[in-house]
């Protein structure tokens, strides 16, 4: 199935094509993986990776959310290049950037949809997975990872959630929800 995938994007671009495996990239955020995949349900992970050469990058990718279209976020280079959505299917070819200037540059692919059923450490039913990167440049060195990390302790709010959740019912609003007090010293 790769070597498909492969092929349809070297007729697609008439240029040589380089593959780099998902499980290659540099990834933040809770994720299952393993050579060739890498499987994922909950917002903000992102995997990151160098181009140089490249005027673009496809993405291989499956989803098994039934719902609405789950969005993501393409920033190069620190700059938000553009938005897309994966839906429920088995299998995608997904142009991820394009019209790319020429030298190297820094991809970050960030999901950006809280999940519907956030259980941990079995994915949800409605998960994600990447497979393979291709470009028709070539792909760097793998990107460090940062040598200092914060951990946030909280519920889904502390990661600001609704805040783009198309793949997932509305909380109904409180009925009778009480007023704030004032403050009286």
């Amino acid at each position: 199935m790769w070597r498909v995938s492969s092929l349809l994007l070297i007729c697609a671009t008439g240029s040589s094509v380089s593959q780099l495996d998902a499980s290659a990239a540099t990834w933040s955020g809770r994720t299952i993986g393993s050579p060739g995949n890498v499987s994922f349900s909950w917002e903000g992970v992102q995997a990151t990776f160098t181009v140089s050469g490249a005027t673009q990058v496809k993405l291989l990718a499956s989803s098994r959310d039934p719902g609405p279209a789950c969005v993501f976020h393409t920033l190069i280079d620190g700059n938000l290049w553009l938005n897309w959505t994966l839906k429920a299917t088995s299998l995608s070819n997904i142009t991820i950037a394009a019209g790319l200037s020429p030298g190297a540059h820094t991809v970050v692919v960030w999901y950006a949809t809280d999940p519907v059923v956030p259980t941990w450490d079995k994915l949800p039913a409605w998960s994600h997975s990447f497979h393979s990167f291709f470009t028709d440049g070539a792909f760097g060195a793998p990107v460090p990872k940062p040598e200092r990390r914060l951990q946030i302790i909280g519920d889904s709010i502390t990661v600001s959630v609704d805040a783009n959740h198309p793949c997932a019912p509305k909380t109904p609003p409180r009925k009778n929800k009480p007023e704030p007090e004032p403050y009286t010293p």
